[in-house]
């Protein structure tokens, strides 16, 4: 009777993991991010440059979602400023749909289809920063995958004002 109490025991401790575990597998993660109109390339003039971002929750489930920047030192220039100088880091920071500043993880929870916008301001460059151009990376990580299910990367190219 031991035996047999312990093995149904063991048996639905088994199936309880497998299908626990399978959940957690099938869950599928996805989100995208786009910076609206697809302006991923601006101009800092003076008052530096703001971009406008969407996240959306493409999955099926409700999940929360971590939004990170990072400077980035690959290349991300394009045709028109064309420029074989280094990347050069301007400021930035995540304003949220407030409008207002975000420090630490900006956390983000969504159910499906749901969006939600937020801007980068990225701040005016100084003298040595100009003709140069910064590349920021926005990333959306999920809570519920643990890994990055969207990025893109904003460019922006710091012209010199005396030369416009």
């Amino acid at each position: 009777m031991y035996k047999r109490n312990t093995l149904a025991l063991c048996m639905l401790i088994f199936f309880t993991l497998l299908l626990s575990s399978g959940n957690v597998l099938s869950q599928n993660c996805k989100a995208e991010l786009k910076v609206e109109k697809d302006r991923n390339f601006k101009s800092a003039d003076k008052d530096g440059a703001v971009f406008y971002l969407v996240l959306t929750n493409s999955s099926s489930q409700k999940d929360s979602f971590i939004i990170t920047k990072s400077n980035l030192i690959t290349p991300c220039n394009n045709s028109t400023y064309n420029t074989p100088k280094s990347n050069t880091e301007l400021n930035s920071t995540i304003l949220g749909s407030n409008s207002k500043a975000i420090t630490g993880d900006h956390v983000v929870s969504l159910s499906p289809g749901q969006t939600y916008k937020f801007q980068v301001k990225v701040e005016a460059p100084s003298k040595k920063d100009y003709n140069h151009w910064s590349c920021i990376e926005i990333k959306a990580s999920s809570q519920n995958c643990r890994n990055v299910v969207s990025a893109t990367t904003l460019s922006v190219y710091s012209s010199d004002p005396s030369e416009q």
